[in-house]
């Protein structure tokens, strides 16, 4: 059998037997680090690998500025309450436009006010058709259904004396109505003129209309014109004169209607009386300084026509180069 000779690499050679093996050099013998120093000098190449995270500058490496870290998130809900808000503030801008142009009976939406309670003060001779008890809330409820048609109106009737009626004409032509106005004293009454004032209402070209007025002697008055096409044998009178002739004779061209008197009457210079008056089909009801005075037969005469407001009906209160002022003069209208 032969048998394996001994390895001629690791058998030791005949010069080396007994000698001291000499000390080796690791630098020879290991590799470089694969890193470079910490701390490379300045210009260096960087080589294949980066340094240290630790070796870097702050912000800046071989000309390279490191971005700062972006800026946290802000918060949404801001954003969301003022779009909110401005949202709020837009609605209601556009509303308010809205409402001004598109509905302009709300700058005109005062109703005439008759719900004082009734008195027994008046006393009427002519014409009641209503019991006291029930001319208030039947006002009340007329007031309730009108339609603003003239006013609140200012304005002055200038007296000139002699026989002519100093009158305003509205130029509303209605038949059911509320109408009312407040009148200043022009003077105090005295033996030689007193004052009156009041409406023309109902009133048309060819036919009738009422009169209805208060005077300073705490009296008023509803009054009828008749004119020839009625059935009167009275010579025709124009629509002009009818309306401007004080009320006087003949007693067949102004016919009364009612009457009466009035305790609650302002009676002093410069004082101040609002007349209301509600006018629905045969029926009218009368209030002076929101107290009732009576109802009214208004059925002679049922048609639409003009509503005027005067003063100076009587010849006697006709003063001349005097003025009587009134305010809020409004009309509103009861028909369909």
């Amino acid at each position: 059998m032969q048998s394996n000779p001994p390895d001629a690499q690791h058998a030791p050679g005949p010069d080396t037997v007994g000698v001291q093996p000499a000390s080796v050099d690791p630098a020879a013998v290991y590799p470089l680090p694969i890193y470079p120093p910490a701390s490379p000098a300045v210009g260096a190449p960087l080589g294949e690998y980066a340094p240290a995270p630790d070796a870097l500058p702050e912000s800046t490496f071989d000309g390279y500025t490191i971005p700062p870290p972006p800026p946290a998130p802000r918060p949404i809900w801001p954003v969301v309450v003022g779009a909110f808000l401005l949202g709020g503030l837009v609605f209601s801008v556009l509303t308010a436009v809205v409402i001004l142009l598109f509905v302009p009976v709300a700058r005109n939406v005062r109703q005439p006010v008759i719900s004082a309670a009734p008195r027994t003060a008046a006393t009427p001779w002519l014409g009641a058709t209503l019991p006291a008890t029930a001319a208030q809330p039947t006002a009340t409820a007329l007031a309730r259904a009108a339609t603003r048609v003239y006013g609140p109106a200012t304005g002055e009737l200038a007296l000139e004396g002699g026989d002519s009626v100093a009158y305003k004409d509205t130029l509303v032509n209605v038949r059911d109505f509320v109408a009312e106005a407040t009148f200043r004293n022009a003077y105090h009454a005295d033996d030689n003129y007193g004052w009156d004032y009041g409406f023309f209402f109902r009133e048309n070209e060819f036919d009738r209309s009422y009169r209805l007025y208060i005077t300073s002697d705490r009296e008023w008055a509803l009054k009828l014109i008749v004119s020839s096409s009625a059935g009167s044998t009275l010579p025709a009178l124009s629509r002009l004169s009818m309306r401007s002739d004080p009320t006087a004779t003949p007693d067949k061209v102004f016919v009364p209607v009612a009457g009466g008197t009035l305790a609650h009457l302002n009676v002093l210079e410069g004082s101040t009386n609002r007349v209301q008056l509600a006018v629905r089909g045969g029926l009218g009801l009368f209030f002076v300084n929101d107290s009732y005075v009576a109802s009214l037969d208004l059925s002679k005469k049922i048609v639409r026509g003009s509503i005027s407001i005067g003063s100076a009906f009587l010849l006697d209160n006709n003063n001349p180069d005097q003025v009587v002022h009134y305010t809020d003069f409004s009309i509103w209208s009861l028909d369909p």
